[in-house]
């Protein structure tokens, strides 16, 4: 075993299990730094999250890596999850991949709630499946469709070994071809059900994904949470500013997440920000015309 494994197994329990410190956010970035050593491992953990649920996980995917090491993932998206849902609500993730947010947001909105998760790599969807079981919700649909803005069979590429959480309807090297079902949220969905919030994060099949849920986003207004990757969009023949235009044309306002608020963004700001950032899209009027969000004890 390397001594980065070494490393990152000794810094990844401790981070893990400790109580919140003020110097604890300092070990965040070495543990980041170190959680790619884990990318060859097949070896399998059950681990406790910080956010209180268990999860199964090995090196083959981004989010599991980060797990591991930290204990978090995506910590400024978390915090915009459990603070846009409420019990009783709708929460529809789009590349669930593992389930991370697909538990959050279960738990958050609590058993007169409902999230509907979509991941159409098979061998992802098992642990997926495995880890809503983990934790005993059942007010979970998992589904296996690719959503876009057609129906019908596509070719899908499910991303190398050590990188299950890539897989996207994009084109990727070192991948492995296989089919599945495109479909229009629009065709799936219950208009008289609403939504109050979705993720979306496909590798590019972003906007396409949007696309096929304009009805929803007419009918409900809901907060939108998606990753945005100009590079990755153009592949599938759009763009950011292609994405930006399509929801801000639904009546919506664009803000980045930041480690600490939700930054507003207009159209014409892209150029500012980075060129992978998660995004927030929302209808509901924010005070100040921003939000703080509660950083990590001791940031």
């Amino acid at each position: 075993m390397s001594w980065q494994r070494i490393a990152v197994s000794v810094l990844g329990a401790y981070l893990r299990h400790a109580p919140d410190h003020p110097g604890r956010w300092r070990l965040i970035e070495p543990a980041v730094a170190l959680a790619p050593a884990l990318r060859d491992t097949r070896r399998v953990w059950t681990i406790r999250v910080r956010e209180g649920f268990r999860m199964q996980i090995d090196g083959s995917s981004q989010t599991g890596r980060m797990l591991y090491a930290t204990g978090e993932y995506e910590s400024e998206t978390t915090r915009i999850v459990t603070r846009f849902l409420a019990p009783g609500d709708t929460m529809i993730d789009v590349g669930a991949n593992i389930g991370y947010f697909t538990i959050l947001g279960a738990r958050r909105v609590g058993p007169r709630g409902r999230v509907v998760a979509f991941e159409p790599v098979g061998r992802v969807r098992e642990r997926l499946t495995y880890n809503l079981q983990l934790n005993d919700l059942t007010n979970v649909t998992v589904r296996d469709e690719a959503l876009s803005a057609q129906s019908g069979a596509a070719e899908f590429f499910t991303g190398p070994q050590d990188d299950s959480g890539l897989a996207s309807l994009r084109p990727l090297a070192a991948s492995t071809r296989v089919s599945v079902m495109r479909a229009r949220l629009d065709d799936l969905w219950d208009a008289d059900q609403p939504i109050a919030l979705i993720k979306i994060d496909v590798e590019g099949a972003e906007m396409a994904a949007l696309e096929g849920m304009a009805g929803c986003l007419t009918r409900h207004s809901p907060d939108v949470i998606v990753e945005v990757t100009d590079e990755y969009l153009r592949a599938l023949g759009a763009s950011a500013a292609a994405l930006v235009g399509f929801l801000t044309g639904q009546g919506y306002s664009m803000y980045r997440i930041d480690h600490d608020r939700l930054a507003p963004v207009a159209a014409a700001g892209l150029g500012d920000c980075p060129s992978q950032f998660n995004a927030f899209f929302t209808k509901r009027p924010l005070p100040g015309g921003r939000l703080r969000l509660q950083p990590a004890t001791g940031r």
